[in-house]
């Protein structure tokens, strides 16, 4: 996604990958997300936006089309919630550690949490 790799230089752009993450998988990704990356400053990005900045990774947490649906992404002190979300998109860089998740919601717009 052009918006979130825009604040990358040209040589990260290019060594940057974004996959599509299957809804099965869903669980298990976002669990590996939260287990190898708490603590990791983060910022929050909705429909374009900076919501939250620079505060310590927490988790996502998945909850799954029988138990809800909903993704709940949580910095230190702050806690997001998209409903019934329907694509996610990692962004991995050149050493294969994920710098975004990206979560389309049923409206289509994207909600970011960007690592640094």
């Amino acid at each position: 996604m052009v918006e979130q790799n825009s604040k990358l230089n040209p040589i990260e752009l290019e060594l940057s990958t974004r996959k599509q993450i299957e809804n099965e998988h869903w669980q298990k990704k976002l669990q590996t997300l939260t287990s190898t990356n708490r603590g990791r400053s983060a910022v929050i990005s909705i429909h374009g936006m900076t919501i939250v900045e620079n505060k310590p990774f927490d988790s996502v947490i998945y909850d799954p089309i029988r138990k809800g649906n909903d993704i709940i992404l949580a910095l230190e002190g702050f806690i997001h919630m998209v409903n019934e979300p329907v694509e996610i998109y990692m962004t991995y860089d050149s050493n294969g550690v994920v710098s975004t998740l990206e979560i389309l919601g049923q409206n289509g717009e994207p909600t970011i949490l960007r690592l640094l």
